[in-house]
């Protein structure tokens, strides 16, 4: 516990040497934040002391390329300069000798970091119908506005994410969930693991998928996701790993509390920001779309039906600004039912037999049960290959 305590410190000291490229002699305070992503990629939180602004500093993760950085933060001063301004300001470097470039810096290990703007505000897992509606609002001006993108050229193919997703089932109906529970019971789940007890709970949750999944006739989904045979969508920068976690809203003056009232009764925060774009790239608006709309827990008695059904004022708001094609549509539901059963299949996958570390173990098991908590809805009756949410 000391000797990581004692890395945290050091790693904090580098980070204030890091500033120096952004803020030059500013008086700074810096302070790693206590709950960093899935990815464990490190976060802090700096303040410069002569004006009180904030800002994050953040590392991309160790797989990213400088090219796909800079990209990210080029969309990102892009869609800043088309007037979004819930998307973070990126930071430009004041020390022109960093080897990254002009708003990133490569630390001695190589590893990239920026620099971008404090957003006020707090995650919301299950918000009302109207900040649903207010972030679709958003999130609709951010593809119209990436449409745009300076050096893009549009481009009309299958999803990749709806591709990879469908090459994933296909694996599963040869190597499904229960016969990997078979092996983990034979090898012992806890012996290689990085964090035994985030795995034995894991293999616990695999139980309840296998289970879960033979109740609904996840053999059925998994065949019909295997004959799919996808249609070609316009594709364009979009964000891809936009959920709950990303999307913040907040009162009108930037805090989260003594907000006002929507027309459904519940409170009706404003949308203060949407943040990490690391993960950015091509593909389907759609993909955005199921992505968020299927991590929030929908308002009381929408349980049934489709995605679309549950989320109708969201995905209204969002076509009057940026209207959604029939074919967009129609992938909404097969995007977020192949998604949850994929990235289940990945969460039990990376912890259960390559052993990887994740920082923190409780958000790793709450996210988990989310998906679990949507599978069977998801898999549910009827066949992916025709299904038209």
């Amino acid at each position: 516990m000391m000797a990581g305590m004692q890395d945290r410190r050091d790693l904090t000291a580098q980070c204030r040497q890091l500033c120096r490229h952004w803020f030059a002699a500013a008086p700074l305070h810096v302070a790693a934040l206590p709950a960093p992503g899935f990815s464990g990629a490190d976060v802090f939180r700096v303040e410069r002391g002569d004006t009180g602004e904030r800002f994050v500093l953040k590392r991309f993760a160790a797989s990213a390329t400088p090219r796909h950085a800079a990209w990210v933060h080029s969309l990102a001063g892009h869609l800043r300069s088309a007037g979004i301004d819930e998307m973070p300001r990126v930071c430009v470097v004041a020390d022109r000798s960093a080897a990254a470039g002009g708003t990133l810096v490569a630390d001695h290990d190589g590893a990239i970091w920026e620099m971008i703007e404090f957003k006020r505000g707090a995650a919301v897992e299950a918000p009302t119908a109207a900040e649903a509606a207010a972030a679709a609002v958003v999130l609709a001006r951010v593809h119209a506005a990436a449409a745009r993108l300076p050096g893009w050229t549009a481009a009309t193919a299958p999803s990749p994410g709806l591709v990879r997703r469908i090459e994933r089932c296909h694996a599963l109906r040869f190597d499904p969930w229960s016969r990997r529970l078979t092996r983990l019971s034979a090898a012992g789940v806890a012996r290689d693991a990085a964090d035994p007890v985030l795995a034995l709970a894991v293999a616990e949750r695999l139980v309840a998928a296998v289970e879960t999944f033979a109740a609904v006739g996840g053999e059925r989904f998994l065949a019909g996701m295997a004959r799919l045979d996808p249609a070609p969508l316009s594709l364009q920068p979009v964000l891809r790993d936009v959920w709950c976690d990303h999307v913040l809203f907040a009162d009108r003056s930037g805090g989260s509390e003594g907000v006002a009232a929507g027309a459904d009764g519940g409170p009706c925060r404003a949308v203060s920001g949407i943040i990490d774009l690391h993960a950015a790239g091509i593909d389907t608006p759609a993909a955005d779309l199921a992505r968020l709309l299927g991590s929030w827990t929908a308002p009381a008695g929408r349980g049934a039906g489709g995605l679309v059904d549950r989320w109708p004022e969201p995905l209204a708001a969002y076509a009057a600004v940026r209207p959604i094609a029939a074919d967009e549509r129609g992938a909404i539901g097969v995007l977020h039912a192949a998604g949850v059963v994929a990235s289940l299949d990945n969460w039990f996958r990376w912890i259960l037999e390559e052993g990887r570390h994740f920082p923190s173990g409780p958000r790793v098991l709450a996210r988990i049960d989310r998906l679990l908590a949507a599978l069977a809805d998801a898999v549910g009756p009827g066949d992916p290959a025709g299904r038209r949410d």
